[in-house]
């Protein structure tokens, strides 16, 4: 059997396997993280814990309010004048761009406008935990929770005690120092000219090569 056949019944076979299982069975195998840390007085309800415990790429359902539109379509936006088609006429290829633009808008609009979209019965107990999870932060304001620097865990921790850790570790001046301005900017330009000289540079090189190349093979010619 050839490899791509194999691989098209394996990866049918693991699809449904995973729609046969709950949702939480699915999550569990291969996106949760590995500990979640609660350094707060409060017993976290089993729905929460199952949401921090997820992994950070997990892929989620939307609610079509949650979706953002405007985003999308800047991104669209953003990636058409990029579409081109090598010797082609440029009202062509402002016509395929056109064309792509509607293709798009229009599956997104008739997404939006969708009276029948459901949620995956699959995922209907994890939105529903999502949904639950977000109240409870909204009822405790004062709790915030964030992803461990390393181990890919979840830590939970009370607001006043995070802010008092961090002026802390910012106020020790033999590892930090204040500046009066953003450096960003200051960084990117000089990036920006490491780049453009070695760009330059290269094209400098390559046309030297050209050159070389060239009166090699007319003195040969000669």
């Amino acid at each position: 059997m050839p490899v791509h056949v194999r691989s098209g019944l394996k990866l049918d076979m693991i699809n449904d396997h995973a729609c046969s299982l709950g949702c939480h069975e699915v999550i569990a195998q291969g996106q949760q993280r590995n500990v979640l840390y609660n350094f707060t007085d409060l017993q976290l309800p089993d729905y929460c814990a199952r949401v921090f415990n997820l992994a950070p790429k997990v892929g989620i359902p939307l609610n079509k309010k949650e979706i953002p539109i405007l985003t999308l379509i800047k991104d669209i936006e953003y990636g058409i004048p990029r579409i081109n088609v090598d010797d082609t006429d440029p009202k062509v290829v402002d016509n395929v761009r056109n064309n792509y633009r509607l293709k798009v808008i229009n599956s997104i609009t008739n997404f939006y406008n969708r009276s029948d979209y459901l949620i995956e019965e699959k995922w209907i107990s994890l939105v529903r935990d999502i949904s639950r999870t977000k109240q409870f932060l909204k009822e405790n304001k004062d709790v915030i929770v964030m992803r461990a620097d390393k181990g890919g865990s979840t830590v939970v921790m009370k607001r006043d005690e995070y802010v008092e850790t961090m002026n802390l570790m910012l106020g020790d001046e033999t590892v930090y120092k204040r500046i009066d301005k953003d450096p960003t900017k200051k960084f990117q330009n000089v990036a920006n000219n490491l780049t453009k000289k070695y760009c330059d540079g290269f094209m400098m090189f390559s046309k030297k090569v050209l050159l070389t190349t060239t009166l090699f093979k007319r003195s040969i010619l000669i």
